[in-house]
């Protein structure tokens, strides 16, 4: 995972990267779906008090994401979301 810090307005802003992820086409490979990089992120931020910026992900749209990259606004400390 890699965290980059960006300061932008009122909220400090950080780009995080997950990667390494099994890839897959999402028909052949279904049961895979869950734990894409994408759907690993969600779950990460779900109920964070973030803004999400941007989010970008997978190389097409039948394939399993690989990576995740999303830039969010937050004045929590990132630490914390992850722990």
């Amino acid at each position: 995972m890699i965290i980059q810090k960006i300061i932008e307005n009122d909220l400090t802003s950080y780009k995080i990267l997950i990667d390494n992820f099994p890839g897959g086409n999402s028909g052949e490979d279904v049961n895979l779906s869950e734990n894409n990089a994408i759907t690993t992120m969600a779950k990460l931020l779900k109920d964070k008090d973030v803004f999400i910026r941007s989010i970008d992900g997978g190389t097409s749209e039948n394939d399993l994401a690989t990576f995740c990259e999303v830039v969010i606004n937050t004045n929590i400390n990132v630490d914390d979301i992850f722990k």
